[in-house]
């Protein structure tokens, strides 16, 4: 349990150290970034993309109404089937993915997302009710760049995704884990 709080809090610094950097050096940034993952400074109108891949309505919504509230431009998706063709069309900074659907689960669409090479680099976030090491381990070592679980905060979610597109960005190998419900 130590370990699940060691990683939240190292995700929360990273929030919070990004944040003040991205203050100091507001207008003064001379990186390029992907264009799947532009800076998000305070002030920009730039709204992050963000594609959901989850087979029940209900989530969607639920996730749906709390992005657009912090200003995200969401897609959606009911399967992992067409994903690579929603990530090209979409373009979004980052996915949440969900792992249990019918069809093509979210293993599998990670696969195929990894395997693109419009889509290797978009920062991926499984979404998920399997909270047991082994599906962690499974996505990580897939490709995902990070691993939240059901239930989620809607308070922490848009904050846990700006970490994952940060880390995504620094690619500093990296992965992070949410455990929510240990919140």
């Amino acid at each position: 349990m130590l370990m699940q709080y060691a990683v939240r809090a190292e995700m929360l610094r990273r929030d919070r150290a990004g944040r003040t950097a991205r203050r100091r050096s507001v207008g003064s940034r001379a990186t390029v970034a992907a264009p799947h993952a532009e800076a998000r400074h305070e002030g920009d109108t730039k709204a992050m993309r963000v594609l959901v891949v989850d087979d029940e309505p209900d989530i969607r919504t639920i996730l749906r109404t709390a992005l657009e509230a912090q200003g995200c431009a969401v897609a959606e998706a009911a399967s992992g089937k067409r994903i690579v063709a929603h990530a090209k069309k979409h373009q979004p900074d980052i996915i949440l993915l969900d792992i249990m659907m019918p069809g093509v689960d979210g293993y599998a669409a990670l696969a195929a997302l990894q395997r693109g090479k419009r889509t290797r680099d978009i920062p991926i976030a499984m979404l998920t009710a399997l909270s047991d090491m082994s599906a962690i381990e499974r996505a990580i070592d897939a490709g995902a760049t990070g691993y939240l679980t059901k239930p989620f905060s809607i308070d922490l979610l848009y904050p846990q995704m700006e970490a994952i597109v940060d880390k995504a960005k620094d690619d500093s190998g990296h992965k992070l884990v949410d455990y929510s419900f240990f919140v």
